[in-house]
């Protein structure tokens, strides 16, 4: 049985998704997303997990909402970053991914400073 719903709220240039536990009715996290991606987002439910990350799929084979948008798969080895440091802002625009040489060799992670591409 599922312990988590998405509701989806839509709004004139974007999407929240509100993850909530189904038995104590508790609102566990959020995220909001570009409308183009909203059909990407809906094929799952998702779940917040410790870290603050919508994810879905079972502990072996793991996807985040953010990697799911830009198109990268569990194996991918590409690194991403939430621009903003906003874990909930997953749109487009804010969300970058990187190599993992570009990724190692830069200072800030984390912090929103990142400014070489990949």
């Amino acid at each position: 049985m599922r312990k988590y719903c998405n509701t989806i709220t839509v709004y004139e240039d974007r999407a929240v998704i509100v993850v909530k536990n189904i038995q104590t009715g508790e609102i566990t996290g959020s995220a909001f997303v570009d409308l183009v991606d909203l059909p990407l987002a809906q094929q799952h439910t998702w779940l917040v997990n410790v870290a603050g990350f919508l994810q879905t799929g079972p502990p072996s084979n793991i996807t985040y909402l953010h990697r799911t948008i830009l198109g990268l798969h569990t194996k991918d080895k590409m690194k991403t970053e939430h621009i903003d440091g906003n874990k909930e802002n997953c749109r487009r625009a804010n969300l970058k991914k990187w190599s993992v040489r570009a990724f190692r060799t830069l200072s800030g992670w984390g912090e929103g400073k990142l400014t070489n591409e990949a």
